[in-house]
């Protein structure tokens, strides 16, 4: 009975001064998007730095660009561009190939992805359901023509969400491709596309499977540019490769170092998540602070009435009671605006902490100046 009369006092307190309850509310909840979403971008720019370094391994890695737009393009997949291919394919690469969204039955929309059978262990992604001598054996790049495109079915491995919708040995089907999922992706894998930035893609809403040359279409060759990194091969073979293409006219293409790139990414990381250390841990303890403060300037505001609640049959315990009933429904929203924000992720944890210091040490001082003494003080004076 005591507890819902002291939730009715809280209640009646914050409706008593509802604009400044509904402002608090608000800072209460700005300050903790703003702490989610510094904790987001530094996780993103961690996750974004391992992956970078799992990619460099202490080799060089190049890349092809083609920058012809439109000159000494081939729509013909000639005898040689074939050979070029097969230059290519000699040496030691790697490639990912994000290229479009397919719909897909039961699940909607997923990004579709076409990797070489080294992408798993690069980016340590686990899979559940297959080898990886299996995925080695069956990721292997191949030459394909649109009627195999149209005829096979490919073997996939699909992101974690499609779990709840597929089961290994289903076939997908879109518009353009067939798979047989063959296992399934640990949860939150993921990868940096050569030359596109530093932000990590995700592969849980994703359908993986093997990079095929399309060798009836020889505008294909630009994802091939595209999406191929050379790991640890010689500048100079590759150069020989540019002089073969440069030679027959095929493509534009120039050597781009992936590795100068990571160098700069990595900096420009490291420096980034400095940034939301300094400010995140000063924004944490600010927010500790001001939340405590906060509730103990309330306390002090309502100390005439804590004592007439006291005078008339309330223990000190009903106060404490109702001034953490009070507190919880204040810091309620701020919680409900992270769960809505970020779900059950890193930043509603930080926010629940938060919550429980300030309670605590909204408590601490309630037990060391909140006692009969102080209220009969208090009365005394009005």
């Amino acid at each position: 009975m005591k507890t819902k009369k002291n939730i009715k006092y809280a209640l009646e307190s914050i409706r008593k001064d509802i604009f400044s309850s509904v402002f608090r509310m608000i800072q209460i909840l700005a300050a903790y998007i703003v702490i989610g979403f510094m904790i987001m971008e530094g996780s993103g720019a961690v996750a974004s730095l391992s992956i970078l370094n799992k990619i460099t391994a202490d080799k060089e890695i190049y890349v092809l660009k083609d920058e012809s737009y439109g000159s000494y393009y081939h729509e013909d997949y000639s005898k040689e561009v074939d050979t070029l291919v097969d230059m290519i394919l000699e040496k030691d690469i790697s490639i990912i190939f994000k290229g479009y969204s397919a719909k897909v039955p039961q699940y909607g929309m997923l990004d579709c992805i076409a990797v070489t059978p080294d992408f798993f262990d690069r980016y340590d992604i686990k899979i559940e359901g297959c080898s990886e001598n299996y995925i080695q054996e069956n990721f292997k790049i191949e030459k394909i023509t649109e009627k195999d495109m149209e005829e096979r079915v490919f073997p996939a491995i699909a992101g974690y969400n499609l779990k709840k919708y597929y089961s290994v040995g289903d076939i997908v089907e879109s518009t353009d491709l067939k798979w047989k999922i063959i296992g399934f992706a640990s949860k939150k894998g993921g990868f940096i596309l050569p030359m596109r930035g530093k932000e990590v893609e995700y592969v849980d809403d994703s359908i993986i499977y093997p990079y095929f040359i399309d060798v009836d279409d020889g505008s294909n060759m630009l994802r091939l540019f595209d999406s191929c990194m050379f790991n640890g091969t010689p500048k100079s073979e590759i150069e020989e490769i540019v002089k073969y293409n440069n030679d027959n006219k095929l493509y534009n293409l120039s050597i781009k170092s992936y590795g100068e790139q990571i160098k700069y990414i990595k900096k420009t990381i490291s420096n980034s998540m400095l940034f939301y250390a300094f400010f995140g841990i000063a924004l944490l303890a600010f927010s500790i602070i001001g939340m405590t403060g906060t509730m103990i300037v309330r306390v002090i505001d309502n100390l005439y009435e804590y004592t007439v609640n006291l005078m008339c049959g309330a223990t000190l315990n009903d106060i404490y009671d109702r001034i953490t009933y009070e507190f919880f429904i204040t810091f309620f929203i701020g919680i409900m605006g992270c769960l809505y924000f970020f779900g059950y992720t890193l930043p509603t944890l930080v926010a629940l902490l938060i919550s429980q210091i300030s309670y605590t040490g909204m408590r601490v001082y309630l037990r060391r100046h909140l006692d009969f003494e102080v209220l009969t003080k208090t009365m005394a004076r009005k």
